[in-house]
């Protein structure tokens, strides 16, 4: 039953668009489209045929330079309802990137508080870095393997800075480049089902939701999974006898590789991580079980909070 769950869960992460490509702005989203179409076309040539033909394609920078600077901002902990809609309008009316136009994005994005001119400095100089010293797109179609992919990413973004935010960051720009149904320029990665496989989804508070309440840990045998699911039948039981029981609280910490562990046994760790927090955000949370896409297989366990 658990891994119909997450099939169900992969399911609809598969029919749900990636929420940076979904606010992106059209012209950009019509050259990831352009990006795409390419590497599905010639991932089987060489490497220098995927190069020629994806230099024709007009915008493909910005398109790089739009994935770096918003994975950056998440890197800094810069988030908050109508952020992505905010960064995407901003940075449609830029025609160039130049440490004045920037600093009207951020303004803009962030508010007069926001310590602008570090960022803007920061930002600059990753751009220097990456068009001069990599290939701005280069160095992306380069990459084999997933942690070493991360390993750059944290390199030539983060400046080999760690942490949770930066953590959430350098996640965001890897999944767009190994996802095949967003802009799979890392397409060594993208296609080799293996490597996917590898990628740990950062457990946010919808993902955890839906993959405690929907019952997809049921099948893992893990220390974490078997206090859960002893929790989970004495709750059931309360509830059962018609008793006055309290929710069942789980800390988001607490159970983040349990979760990352689910992910992993879908097959499809990106999807799942899209299709949770889709099903999260809009449905499990305002509990909508009666329209909710995975309800036929949930478990309903909405006795559980997460915090």
């Amino acid at each position: 039953m658990a891994a119909e769950v997450r099939e169900a869960i992969v399911k609809t992460g598969a029919e749900v668009e990636d929420g940076v490509l979904a606010t992106m702005p059209r012209s950009l989203k019509y050259t990831a489209a352009q990006i795409r179409s390419i590497i599905e076309s010639y991932k089987s040539s060489d490497i220098s045929t995927i190069i020629n033909n994806l230099s024709n394609i007009r915008n493909i920078e910005d398109v790089i330079l739009y994935i770096t600077i918003l994975s950056y901002l998440v890197g800094n902990n810069i988030k908050g309802n109508g952020m992505l809609e905010a960064y995407s309008r901003e940075f449609e009316k830029m025609d160039s990137i130049s440490a004045s136009k920037l600093r009207h994005l951020l303004t803009n994005v962030l508010g007069e508080e926001a310590p602008i001119n570090i960022h803007v400095n920061k930002i600059l100089k990753i751009i220097e870095f990456l068009k001069h010293k990599k290939g701005t797109y280069l160095w992306i179609l380069k990459e084999k393997r997933l942690d070493r992919f991360e390993k750059d990413v944290r390199e030539f973004v983060f400046e080999n800075n760690g942490g949770y935010s930066i953590d959430r960051g350098i996640k965001l720009f890897i999944r767009i480049f190994i996802d095949k149904n967003t802009i799979p320029l890392a397409y060594k990665i993208a296609y080799n089902k293996n490597e996917v496989r590898k990628y740990k989804i950062h457990g946010d508070f919808y993902t955890t939701l839906v993959a405690m309440r929907s019952g997809s840990f049921e099948d893992v045998d893990s220390p974490t999974a078997s206090k859960i699911k002893q929790r989970v039948a004495r709750a059931l039981i309360c509830r059962s006898r018609k008793e006055r029981c309290d929710p069942l609280r789980i800390r988001l910490k607490s159970v983040r590789g349990l979760v990352r562990t689910i992910a992993y046994l879908s097959g499809d760790p990106i999807a799942f991580e899209r299709g949770a927090y889709h099903i999260g955000k809009n449905y499990c949370a305002r509990l909508r079980c009666e329209e909710c896409p995975i309800r036929n297989v949930c478990k309903k366990y909405i006795f559980i909070e997460v915090k």
